[in-house]
């Protein structure tokens, strides 16, 4: 195959073409369980279609759109009529950004007249829309006079003006001159002072009664509902979302809506009819897309492979990657083996282990130990040597690593060093002979990660993050975010004169830097303008500090750190808001269930980093340990003006993790060590 453009070049939907939304569409399962079915495009019930940033809203409505509804009718040969009736809908697919709805404020106008004005021209503008598609459905009939008959009954829905009612090109001709006219008026109000419009219409009633009559003059679109696709709904103001949601709570004949929104858009449930609120469940459905694909991880996977296969096979003219989806691991270069025995992990340091840098500083720390009375057990040279010698392993830096952690787990408890090393020696070595203790294998399992993190950090290493599956699980449900990864690992792959799916593998330092700017990316991209970005920012370059502390600790306080649960009830006002936004922009990830505290019943909120800014900070991209912030400790990393309690919360933090005085101002009381502690 020939190398083209790269596939991942276009991330959003909104610059794809109506073929393009088509060719790319991939559902997360055949067994009924998958979008459409989540979406139900034919349900009465209103939708709220929500997501973060790239987590594929747009995507999902335009495959709704009539345009692309075509699209699939004509390539199975199904016509057009019995393809509505198959699917049982017609979507009219707009977007509310392209209303440049900012237009409608201020410049000398009242509110309510805004809001008025906003209605009228919104209204007209759907209405054109679903007039363009008519028109092709009138045409579909091969019926005559039909045109001019749904005209007719359309014209009569206009409470005033002169609306002609010959056909519906003369109705969308009468509509856009109308519309012409009001943004005229409403671009040049700030300077007359005044906006010269009559309004033709009751609320509502293009959007309920066109659909009526279309259904009534069309027999062929019997028990077909019309479905208004509204995307972009953030970009409105409160009162403009007003309007939509009283339109949401009034549906009424053959119409529904699916409205489209980011999760911090969705800012009001109010309506204008007598002041209700529109609830969940009953006004309206939600879909929350990313936390729906997170909720399942596997199927997430599979519809992520599926999604990248499209992608490839679209791009490069071959479908063996549809075919083959279980292999796209192997375009990859494969991780160094950071297994306990890896011959790769020790080609990067000394061969012998007093020359290597994490037994040289252990030395170091135990010698100042023994001489300041920081330790219990060893007492003289000889017997730091005996440590020393019952943590070396030669041949796996990761077991030394890992004997060092038990080493320093057993100081900050004060036990005995000298019987706690023997013991963690003969586990290491049984371990190393194939013989298991449960509860050292677990450790292993546990630790292990963290200390092949800091082998890398201490020997001038990158940080591992490669592999399609590690590049899904970073992507936390969010598909663009996925696809701008692969689109920056392709374009290193190309630079580095690979042939990056056609021939070779990509390297892991095409893949390194690739997740390295995604993980900019990612941060410059979600987060909101304005205040709420740079508070969240200063919170999320707070936390991943913490994080990256307890990661290249000597003992750290958690394993894999990227999680935190937090009682947000008490915490600051500032605080809990920064919380709010970065959970609306998929900074903070909530994790389903909560914490459920160790000292009592109560259950606090659970977050997780979103690990794409993993490789900004160097974090784990596994969640396993989950640490529990204080009010205060909340405070002092979500609350902007706390910075100094923030820095003496780090450094607490460090002092407690680092040997040999882990956060102590006096020497430890010597306890004996329990065989049933021995392995945290």
């Amino acid at each position: 195959m020939e190398r083209t453009e790269n596939p991942f070049r276009i991330t959003k939907s909104n610059n794809l073409i109506d073929a393009q939304i088509d060719s790319l569409w991939v559902s997360p399962g055949d067994d009924g369980d998958d979008l459409t079915a989540l979406a139900r495009p034919a349900s009465p019930m209103a939708m709220f279609i929500m997501g973060g940033k790239g987590s594929g809203k747009s995507h999902l409505m335009r495959h709704f759109s009539f345009q692309v509804q075509q699209i699939r009718f004509i390539k199975s040969q199904t016509p057009i009529f019995t393809g509505l009736g198959s699917e049982g809908y017609v979507g009219i697919y707009a977007r509310c950004g392209g209303l440049n709805s900012h237009r409608f404020a201020r410049k000398n106008q009242s509110d309510h007249r805004w809001a008025d004005l906003f209605a009228y021209y919104f209204e007209l503008w759907v209405a054109d829309r679903t007039l363009e598609i008519l028109e092709a459905l009138t045409v579909a009939t091969n019926a005559s006079g039909i045109d001019g008959e749904l005209a007719t009954d359309i014209a009569k829905l206009f409470d005033a003006g002169d609306v002609p009612a010959n056909s519906m090109g003369e109705i969308r001709t009468f509509l856009s001159q109308v519309r012409r006219k009001l943004d005229y008026a409403i671009n040049n109000s700030s300077l007359t002072g005044r906006i010269d419009a009559e309004i033709l219409i009751t609320r509502g009633k293009l959007f309920f009664g066109i659909p009526a009559a279309a259904c009534a003059r069309i027999r062929q679109l019997e028990g077909v509902r019309f479905l208004y696709l509204l995307d972009e709904f953030e970009n409105l103001t409160v009162e403009q979302q007003v309007y939509l949601n009283t339109l949401v709570r009034e549906t009424e004949g053959p119409m529904s809506f699916k409205i489209g929104s980011r999760l911090y858009g969705f800012r009001t449930q109010l309506t204008l009819s007598g002041g209700e609120l529109n609830r969940e469940g009953s006004e309206y459905e939600a879909l929350r897309l990313d936390e729906r694909f997170r909720s399942d991880s596997s199927r997430y996977e599979e519809f992520a492979r599926r999604l990248v296969s499209r992608r490839l096979s679209t791009s490069f003219g071959n479908d063996i990657f549809e075919k083959e989806v279980e292999k796209l691991e192997e375009y990859f270069e494969p991780p160094p083996d950071t297994s306990v025995l890896s011959q790769d992990l020790r080609k990067c340091m000394p061969e012998s282990s007093v020359d290597r840098r994490h037994v040289i500083e252990f030395k170091r720390k135990l010698m100042k130990g023994i001489a300041e009375g920081l330790v219990v057990g060893p007492s003289s040279t000889s017997d730091a040597e005996e440590i020393i010698q019952a943590v070396s392993f030669a041949e796996s830096p990761v077991l030394e690593k890992l004997s060092i952690l038990s080493t320093y787990q057993h100081w900050f408890r004060s036990d005995d060093l000298v019987q706690a090393a023997r013991i963690t020696r003969a586990a290491a070595e049984a371990y190393l002979s194939g013989s298991r203790n449960d509860r050292f294998d677990e450790f292993v399992r546990k630790h292990k990660g963290d200390m092949v993190a800091q082998l890398l950090r201490e020997n001038s290493q990158r940080q591992i993050y490669s592999g399609i599956k590690t590049l899904i699980r970073m992507s936390e449900g969010l598909p663009r975010a996925l696809i701008t990864t692969l689109k920056h690992i392709f374009d290193w792959s190309i630079y580095m004169q690979e042939k990056p799916f056609s021939g070779g593998k990509i390297s892991l330092a095409a893949q390194s830097r690739g997740v390295s700017e995604a993980a900019d990316w990612f941060l410059e991209h979600m987060l909101e303008e304005g205040d709420a970005g740079l508070l969240v920012r200063s919170s999320v370059d707070r936390l991943s500090r913490l994080f990256r502390a307890n990661r290249f600790a000597d003992k750290p306080v958690e394993t894999s750190l990227i999680a935190f649960s937090v009682d947000e009830v008490q915490i600051e006002p500032e605080a809990r808001s920064t919380i709010k936004s970065a959970i609306d922009t998929s900074i903070l990830i909530n994790v389903v269930g909560g914490q459920r505290e160790r000292n009592s019943e109560l259950v606090s909120r659970k977050l997780e980093l979103n690990t794409m800014l993993s490789p900004r900070f160097d974090l784990p991209v596994a969640r396993r340990g989950v640490t529990t912030f204080s009010v205060d400790q909340t405070n002092a990393i979500f609350v902007y003006s706390q910075r100094e309690l923030f820095e003496k919360l780090l450094s607490d933090w460090e002092a407690k993790m680092t040997a040999p005085y882990f956060g102590r101002t006096s020497s430890p009381a010597p306890k004996s060590t329990d065989q049933r502690d021995l392995f945290e």
